[in-house]
């Protein structure tokens, strides 16, 4: 049942309209809202079926929005579906107290995009008494765009990035803003991957990290934004090589703990798991291997990956 109508709430001009294209090609109705106070206005005379709407917003946030609409008895009904540019431990239980139906991180894998926004709405019509459910639809790629719209979007993200990465650097020695420069890298997770520039979006990543956990230490920070406005400079698009069908199966759908991988290494994993539908969940490495957090996880990542066998109760002295 293609036509289902779909609101995007995102911030980033250039996600929120490729976004918008990947849907609308697929065959959705789709509308868009640049924040939280536009999509609650929008509701008071829309009814879509599914929202997408990134948590890191202006104002209200994502998770607040999506209080909103679970509370009204009018939009309640609606599935709402968050994303993020990194999931930390307890964050997708957060989602879930909100009342999000589901949880993407970004970047966005174009190709899967449309299957799992399907996948949704099909639970949606299952909940609802449907009698049977919408056929998956075949998964959407920037690279069916519209050949002129796609250089345009991306003529202007590696531009107006040159130009911001630059100005970052400037300020490093003058009037330096974090906050501000978190939010901007966080844009790029997204934007990058969506525009096929997977080296920007993981080296975005890799700054927000530092932004957040060490925003003081200027070398890092200073390395970390060098090398974006390096990689806006001389872009490099790349597919990600097709996964194995066997690596799809085994970890569609499982929870896979993270621990105590290195901040680069865990976002770069992220990405990854991202791919098999796969739920990645962060911890320290301090975390016992016997917590009931980690024994919810099917899997288990730590610098070189196994399969954590459950009766040793600790994690290999050589992982």
């Amino acid at each position: 049942m293609a036509g289902e109508p779909i609101l995007i709430v995102d911030d980033t001009p250039v996600n929120l309209k490729l976004t918008r294209i990947l849907l609308v090609n697929e065959g959705y109705k789709v509308m868009t809202a640049a924040s939280a106070e536009e999509a609650l206005e929008l509701l008071r005379s829309y009814h879509p079926q599914l929202i997408l709407a990134d948590i890191q917003l202006p104002g209200i946030d994502g998770l607040e929005l999506t209080r909103r609409i679970k509370k009204n008895e009018e939009t309640r009904d609606i599935t709402v579906v968050a994303l993020t540019a990194f999931a930390m431990k307890g964050d997708e239980q957060k989602a879930v107290e909100a009342g999000c139906d589901g949880y993407i991180t970004k970047p966005i894998d174009t190709r899967s995009l449309g299957a799992r926004i399907r996948d949704h709405l099909n639970r949606r019509s299952e909940a609802r008494g449907a009698s049977t459910a919408a056929k998956p639809m075949a998964p959407g790629d920037a690279a069916s765009l519209p050949a002129a719209e796609m250089l345009a979007l991306r003529r202007r993200f590696l531009t107006e990035g040159q130009e911001k990465a630059r100005q970052m650097l400037l300020d490093l020695d003058g009037q330096f803003s974090a906050a501000e420069a978190a939010k901007q890298v966080h844009n790029w997770i997204g934007t990058g991957g969506l525009l096929g520039y997977s080296a920007i979006s993981r080296l975005a990543r890799e700054a927000e990290a530092v932004l957040l956990v060490r925003p003081l230490e200027n070398d890092q920070l200073r390395d970390s934004l060098t090398n974006l406005a390096l990689a806006f400079n001389s872009p490099r698009e790349a597919r990600d090589a097709p996964l194995s069908e066997t690596i799809v199966h085994a970890l569609s759908g499982k929870r896979v703990a993270l621990v105590g991988l290195p901040a680069s290494d865990a976002q770069r994993m992220c990405v990854a798991l991202e791919r098999t539908n796969a739920v990645p969940v962060f911890f320290e490495a301090t975390e016992p291997p016997n917590s009931p957090a980690v024994l919810e996880c099917s899997w288990a990542i730590a610098i070189t990956c196994f399969r954590w066998n459950r009766a040793c109760n600790r994690w290999p002295a050589n992982s």
